[in-house]
């Protein structure tokens, strides 16, 4: 941590500032290019870290060549999503215009994040979601998910099912941290989990 983002750390907590935004601002400072103790830009290089106030957007025809693109780039990811998604302009595009089917880019001040897909039917909620790798491991897992819940509450859904397979550690620990429930192993082998969303 550089010394300007330390001294914002210290500055967040000594006013009581959240956690949350705690963290936010800490991103923030990090990206900052110090030079002795002085700013002297921003990095937007569009990396790995956090930047401030995650959003989405609809996902159109450029979104769905970047989940390509990414895909094609991660051999974890496209593992796992790479069938389906891998395709997405093929594949997914034509799922999009179907009543309760919606998918979102998840981006930040730093650039793209991912993806999310949302499948509504009798309000329950199938859900996926990605990070990209140059965004992995910075903490963007969480208020990803967050937003898969408010968009799934904002389209009706009270309950909300996810499948992870077993060795993706980072996405178990997301979901158990957001109260999502474990319902066991499925038919393929993934970790079923559930959450009901409150009214």
């Amino acid at each position: 941590m550089s010394h300007f983002s330390n001294q914002a750390a210290l500055y967040c907590e000594a006013l009581g500032y959240s956690s949350r935004l705690r963290s936010a601002i800490r991103a923030a400072s990090q990206a900052l290019v110090v030079r002795g103790d002085r700013v002297v830009g921003v990095d937007k290089a569009g990396g790995g870290g956090q930047g401030l106030g995650m959003r989405v957007r609809a996902i159109d025809d450029e979104g769905l060549r970047l989940v390509e693109e990414w895909l094609a780039d991660d051999p974890v990811g496209s593992a796992v999503f790479g069938g389906f998604y891998g395709r997405a302009v093929e594949r997914w595009a034509p799922l999009l215009s179907a009543e309760g089917r919606w998918g979102w880019i998840t981006f930040d001040d730093l650039g793209p994040i991912g993806f999310i897909d949302l499948e509504i039917f009798d309000a329950e909620a199938e859900i996926s979601y990605y990070v990209r790798p140059a965004r992995r491991g910075t903490g963007l897992g969480r208020p990803t998910i967050e937003h898969v819940i408010q968009l799934a509450s904002e389209h009706g859904a009270r309950f909300i099912h996810a499948a992870v397979d077993p060795t993706n550690l980072p996405c178990l620990a997301v979901l158990r941290a957001a109260t999502f429930t474990e319902s066991g192993p499925n038919e393929y082998g993934e970790t079923d989990f559930e959450l009901t969303i409150d009214a």
